[in-house]
């Protein structure tokens, strides 16, 4: 029996999902834009009208992100597999997720007017300039390009089809499994992931009122292959991320006095070298690499030329971790910091000494300002010394200029890390320090390190889950290649909290944390699911070739997902 609808069940998904791509793409749900919407909206209309919701429409919905200015939306919808137990024993339930924003188009150029039609732009790629690995592979008319395509509208429309398989089956009595399965897609996941961010307190939610367990979730983001492009990357885990931010004021001088002084952007380029893909902070977890650190951006703070020393310079650096703590973090840039003020002050008397020595004198290293002027403060630190000068005024002053950066970012004037830095500085400014300083705080986002193994009373929970997809995934004639962490950032950090730390020297060093920004640790670790990675195959994501290749995509995910499924 089970041989003989097979087919039938591959026709019927291959139809249904590409008529759900074509559609979903046209939606131009671009991150963190006011066109974000679309996409829920069009969720939320396409799982109205599957059978299942047409029966039970209390079983899909959305829920607005508590907080989040731009009233975003989570989309859900419960498929309940399981009716209930004697013992009254909670739902076992399987999570399909994934995030319907998109990054921009800028890229696409001349054929930005098609980059949200499949059809045409596949076709359009024709005449466009291509590498020679995107030209094979549209000639094979194996794949289809298009924003969205594989990131990660793809997955979610497989995702689609086969819940609403297994609403139809459940309707008609003859769904084998013994799980619910609930659909959710998240907005904001290309920006700062406030989707999943907010996705604790639905998840909670759902729990409590239909009494469930989460036992697996399968983010359906897009995976790479091997060269050959048999075996296909499925991670277990990803990599958790901390955008450390450095202010540093120096003491300015003319130039022609310049010994008298420090320049800020000579200490801030020498902590950024002692940092930059600094192997001290790069991780490693079975064999596998983290990525070291690396600098975003550094400027020094001058609006206007003249000839002194740049008086303050601030940086941004991308942090990305398996297990180093945000604590851990702060100290070892903290001695960093510090070593960069004895080096450009020892720098500046060697240069003194030097210079002497060729004009025939002996060096004045009294005008050099002494090492043991220049501190390293945290931003918590910075803030006690603003409420020991004047703790009522402070509050208030906080409060003004948080305020006025919300109305920045709101209005789109301002990202974070941006923001970020504008508030160290009125901070700084507050406290009305003269002596030469770094500051260091985090800018948003955070991403937690996550890893299904590592969870609290679920060790190896991650690998077993993996090991039945590999399973059923062969059955559909995809080969997998488990790895422990995607280091590319992603939503699963939000899925679980694998180690105990002291989260507030994480918030209390983010000057953003509040109701512009925050994470909840309590909420996530209530989670613990252990989940996967495992999407289509896609290649060149953020990238005006990006492409899904289509037989991934409509037959080898979907099988795969419903054999899933019917093993739990």
């Amino acid at each position: 029996m089970e041989q003989e609808k097979k087919p039938v069940e591959r026709a019927k998904w291959k139809k249904q999902i590409l008529a759900y791509l074509y559609d979903f793409i046209e939606q131009p749900s671009v991150s963190d834009s006011d066109a974000e919407h679309l996409g829920a909206e069009w969720l939320q209309e396409t799982l109205k009208k599957q059978p299942y919701f047409q029966v039970q429409p209390d079983f899909c919905g959305s829920y607005e992100i508590p907080g989040d200015y731009r009233k975003r939306s989570i989309v859900y919808g419960l498929v309940k597999g399981v009716t209930g137990t004697a013992t009254g024993q909670p739902e076992r339930t399987l999570i399909l997720t994934g995030h319907y924003d998109v990054v921009g188009i800028e890229e696409y150029g001349a054929l930005k007017p098609l980059a949200f039609q499949v059809e045409k732009l596949t076709e359009a790629m024709k005449d466009a300039q291509l590498d020679e690995e995107s030209r094979a592979d549209l000639e094979s008319g194996e794949w289809l390009f298009g924003r969205g395509t594989a990131d990660m509208k793809g997955g979610l429309c497989a995702g689609l089809a086969v819940l609403g398989q297994v609403g139809e089956e459940i309707l008609e009595g003859t769904f084998n499994g013994q799980v619910n399965v609930l659909f959710m897609a998240v907005p904001d996941e290309e920006s700062y992931s406030a989707g999943m961010r907010g996705a604790a307190g639905l998840l909670q939610n759902l729990r409590k009122k239909y009494n469930l367990i989460y036992e697996c979730l399968l983010c359906l983001e897009p995976n790479s292959r091997d060269q050959a492009g048999q075996k296909q990357s499925v991670y277990i885990g990803s990599v958790g991320k901390c955008m450390p931010v450095a202010l540093v004021q120096g003491l300015k001088a003319h130039v022609g006095t310049c010994f008298q002084g420090i320049n800020a952007v000579s200490v801030l380029s020498r902590f950024l070298l002692k940092t930059e893909v600094s192997p001290q902070f790069a991780d490693v977890y079975k064999g596998e690499m983290c990525v070291p650190p690396t600098w975003l951006y550094l400027k020094d703070q001058k609006e206007l030329y003249d000839v002194s020393l740049p008086y303050r310079a601030c940086g941004y650096i991308n942090m990305l971790q398996f297990d180093t703590t945000p604590e851990q973090v702060m100290e070892q840039l903290k001695a960093m910091a510090q070593e960069a003020f004895v080096d450009v002050i020892g720098a500046m008397q060697a240069s003194c000494r030097e210079i002497a020595q060729k004009a025939g004198q002996q060096p004045d290293l009294s005008r050099i300002p002494r090492v043991d002027r220049c501190r390293v403060l945290e931003f918590s630190q910075l803030q006690a010394l603003c409420r020991e000068k004047d703790e009522t005024g402070f509050a208030a002053y906080y409060e003004k200029q948080y305020e006025e950066i919300r109305r920045k970012i709101q209005s789109g004037e301002w990202n974070y890390p941006q923001a970020t830095v504008e508030m160290m500085k009125r901070v700084l400014d507050f406290a009305d320090l003269t002596e030469p300083v770094m500051i260091l705080g985090f800018a948003p986002p955070f991403y937690p390190a996550f890893h299904s193994d590592r969870l609290p009373g679920k060790t190896g929970a991650g690998s077993t889950y993996f090991e039945k997809l590999q399973s059923v995934a062969i059955q559909a004639g995809t080969r997998l290649q488990r790895y422990h962490y995607f280091t590319g950032i992603s939503d699963l950090s939000y899925c679980g909290s694998c180690a105990e730390y002291d989260h507030t020297k994480y918030y209390d060093n983010t000057p953003l944390w509040g109701d512009l920004y925050r994470v909840d640790f309590e909420g996530i670790s209530a989670l613990n699911i252990p989940s996967i990675l495992f999407g289509p195959w896609g290649k060149n994501l953020h990238q005006r070739t990006e492409r899904v290749h289509i037989k991934s995509l409509t037959e080898e995910t979907p099988e795969t997902l419903w054999a899933f499924i019917n093993t739990l």
